[in-house]
Formats: structure tokens, C-alpha cells, sequence
């Protein structure tokens, strides 16, 4: 059925390279949690020295919460963005061209005056940041087993915990012995020594080097009505999907969903429980958590890694 069906493409990675095993498999996901760490250092070091920064600059609490709602939107936006980006330059030199677009940004902070000044640098550092999370997902896919991979991702995004802990302790007693101005300049030098890192960290085997680059960056049109649904299920019904191979087919959840697909243009046919009813989606995509249904219809998390898509 159109839209229902998994879509199958080379692999964006070179399987066939052996990973490096025993500790050394989790040195790329370290290096990923230490990003993480410095991207929350970073972003957290305007806010934990903001009262020199007002008292220095004669920024209004207005202006300045102005500044930080730059960060948040464009760190909204450019998430998504890097994703694609990483996926089509590859991880290597995606995190190298991200982490470097924040440590620029971070090092202005140290120059910039007045709001436009530090909305501008700001932005920047929301810009580079986005890649954080999407590299970090991408670093387990491309280091580790995939019985391992959801632990990788949690060792990679609990550096945002960590920096929010240490940005303090770090930025603080700088800012005071040598100035907020200077207090950049160190986000910025360990930006440079992470980028170091990085060059060393992400190439076999430690991390799978890239054997395909997807034929360009697919850029969604928000006007296709398509692109605000997508239906999602835990996993294949254990007498549905696995059944007929059509996801919600023969399960009673089938029954309520393409009627209510049809009902609002989304589906057309008749549903009967069957494949080969002719029901067709119009505009939409049902897709599952999982690949499988392990015992009893409810993944446990090690199944679902096993399972996952």
C-alpha cells in the first residue's frame, strides 16, 4: 500500500569495516557526551555571569531576555537542519563544522556590545549547537552493536546534564578573577581542544567511515498535507501487520484508524481487514516504533533496540 510500506536504500555507512571493540567502542560516544557538555557550558556561561554582563554593557533585563530567545529559536531550527546536514556530509565533518561555528560564536561573545551585538552571537551559537543531538544518535548508530546503541545515545546526551552542573563552577570564578570577557575566551579554547579530539576520535574503527552520501538534503514543503501526518504504531500487530503485512491490518485498532483516515481524506477504499482490500492512503504515512512483536506485544527496551527500524 502507498505510504505504508518501508522504504529500503543503500546503507550510509560501511558495515562491512569491523568496530573497535571492548572499551574502545565507547570512546566516540564519550567524546559525543563531552560536546554535549560543552555546547550546555557554553550557552549557560551568558546566563551564570549575566549580572557583569548587565552591569558592564548596560543591557536591560528586557534586551537581555531578548538575547536568549534568539538562541532558543534558532537552536529550534537548526536542529532538524543539522540532522539532514549530518546525514549528507557525513558525521566526521558534520560535528567538526558545527562545533567550530559555536566556538566562533562562543570566542564573539567576548567582543560583541549592545543587543544586536550579542543576539548575533547568540544566534550563531544556536546555529552550531543544533548539531549536538542529532550527532550524538548518529555517533551510537555509526560506533557501537545495536544492543548497544540506546545505551550509547544516553551516555551521549548526559553531557547536557553534566555542563549544566559545571558551567558554574567553571565560568564563575574566571569571570571573576579575569573578567566575563575572558570567561568566552576559555569556552572557546576548549571548543578548539574538543575539535582536536574529534579529528583523531571519528575514523575506523572506531567510528564507521561513510560509504554513501544521500543524493542531496530533501527540504520539506509545509504546504503538503502530507508532511503534518504521519500515524506511528508501538509495533506490528502480532495478528495484524505481521499477518498481512500492512501495518493495523486485522488488529481492532485498524477499524478506528482508516475509518477515521477516510473520513478526512486521508485514506480512500474500503477498509476490510484485508490487504488487498484496495484501501490506498492519500497524503499520509503509517510507520512502527518497532519491526517486531516480541512476546506478548510489548517490547521490552532491549527488544525494542533489537526491533527498532
Amino acid at each position: 500500500m502507498p505510504g505504508s510500506g518501508p522504504i529500503t536504500a543503500p546503507p550510509l555507512v560501511d558495515s562491512t569495516v569491523p568496530l573497535a571493540t571492548g572499551w574502545r567502542m565507547w570512546v566516540p560516544v564519550v567524546a559525543m557526551m563531552t560536546c554535549s557538555c560543552l555546547s550546555y557550558i557554553d550557552r549557560q556561561a551568558l546566563t551564570v555571569i549575566s549580572p557583569m554582563i548587565l552591569r558592564d554593557t548596560g543591557l536591560s533585563a528586557a534586551a537581555y531576555t531578548g538575547v536568549g530567545a534568539v538562541f532558543s529559536i534558532v537552536y529550534m531550527i537548526a536542529n532538524p537542519l543539522w540532522g539532514a546536514w549530518i546525514d549528507y556530509i557525513g558525521l566526521r565533518v558534520g560535528m567538526l563544522l558545527a562545533v567550530g561555528i559555536w566556538t566562533v560564536a562562543s570566542v564573539s561573545h567576548a567582543w560583541v556590545v549592545g543587543f544586536v551585538g550579542f543576539a548575533a552571537a547568540r544566534a550563531l551559537l544556536g546555529f552550531g549547537e543544533g548539531a549536538t543531538f542529532p550527532g550524538g544518535l548518529r555517533t551510537a548508530a555509526n560506533s557501537l552493536p545495536l544492543s548497544r546503541q540506546s545505551r550509547g545515545m544516553g551516555i551521549s546526551y548526559s553531557g547536557a546534564s553534566v555542563g549544566a552542573i559545571f558551567a558554574p563552577l567553571i565560568i564563575v570564578p574566571i569571570a571573576l578573577k579575569f573578567g566575563w570577557r575572558a570567561a568566552f575566551l576559555v569556552t572557546g579554547a576548549l571548543g578548539a581542544l574538543w575539535l582536536i579530539v574529534w579529528w583523531f576520535v571519528a575514523r575506523p574503527p572506531l567510528v564507521r567511515a561513510a560509504e554513501r552520501k544521500a543524493s542531496g538534503v530533501a527540504w520539506p514543503n509545509l504546504l503538503e498535507r502530507r508532511f503534518w501526518l504521519l500515524v506511528v504504531g508501538m509495533a506490528p500487530g502480532v495478528r495484524g501487520a505481521n499477518r498481512t503485512g500492512r501495518p493495523f491490518t486485522g488488529d481492532h485498532a485498524g477499524v478506528l484508524l482508516y475509518a477515521t483516515l477516510a473520513r478526512f481524506g486521508f485514506a480512500s477504499g474500503v477498509y476490510r481487514a484485508r490487504p488487498d482490500d484496495g484501501l490506498t492512503l492519500v497524503d499520509c504515512m503509517i510507520t512502527n516504533a518497532v519491526r517486531c512483536a516480541p512476546p506478548g506485544n510489548r517490547p521490552l527496551p532491549v527488544e525494542e533496540a533489537s526491533c527498532r527500524p
